[in-house]
């Protein structure tokens, strides 16, 4: 059966036009209304924006929907319930996932080192945690430079340059099992790669605070009189 609707419909946004061409989903009732093929409310959607009139009519329209059809509020709440979040591929299914990824791998091997990358350059959480600001505010206090998140090897929560990387961690997820190990992981890469990790623990930070002030601040200063011997040999 065709799930197109060749009946004109006339545009929600007040415009004034029609569309003929309106996917529409069959159920055992009748013919559902649903997205739009290519068209939004009778306007070509490639290459055209809508203007501000038309945003807020749309906008209307639906939210009246949603208030006024409990109908359709079922019908969109079954469809999303159907998507594919939280669904369980088969073995086969899984199998020809993993070797397309491979083909696409072999082909195309940049792609791993730009998806790094952007990875690195990924912040999670979007937003510092409480003893991340507490450690920055400590160091802006005694006029320290230092960048947030940079995107290096287990991207430090703090770094000072120049190669000073600080991490503050919850106990909650830092202290299981696979964390603790991939914490592991990272702190011998970096200091394979020259870098000087210190990892506090958010009980330290909290209980311990002044410990951990004289700590950092005496790896700095060191860190400083390496640098100045350094210079003058």
């Amino acid at each position: 059966m065709n799930n197109y609707s060749t009946i004109p419909i006339k545009c929600a946004c007040g415009c004034g036009e029609y569309t003929s061409k309106m996917w529409r989903k069959w159920t055992k009732k009748n013919w559902v209304k649903g997205s739009y093929y290519k068209y939004v409310h009778g306007h070509n959607s490639e290459g055209k924006k809508l203007t501000q009139f038309q945003k807020t009519r749309l906008r209307e329209g639906w939210d009246n929907k949603f208030k006024n059809n409990k109908e359709f509020r079922d019908i969109l709440k079954n469809n999303l319930s159907k998507a594919p979040k939280g669904h369980t591929f088969t073995e086969e299914q899984k199998k020809r996932i993993k070797e397309s990824n491979i083909k696409f791998f072999k082909t195309h091997p940049e792609e791993i080192k730009n998806r790094r990358a952007r990875r690195l350059k990924q912040v999670f959480p979007t937003k510092d945690t409480s003893i991340e600001v507490k450690l920055q505010k400590m160091l802006m206090s005694n006029n320290i430079e230092f960048e947030t998140h940079k995107p290096i090897m287990g991207q430090p929560d703090i770094f000072i340059k120049p190669n000073i990387c600080i991490f503050a961690d919850g106990m909650y997820w830092h202290s299981k099992d696979g964390v603790k190990e991939r914490d592991i992981r990272v702190n011998e890469k970096l200091s394979n790669k020259g870098y000087l990790v210190l990892r506090f623990s958010d009980v330290e930070i909290d209980n311990c605070f002044v410990d951990v002030t004289n700590t950092i601040m005496q790896d700095i200063a060191n860190k400083k009189l390496l640098m100045i011997e350094g210079g003058n040999k």
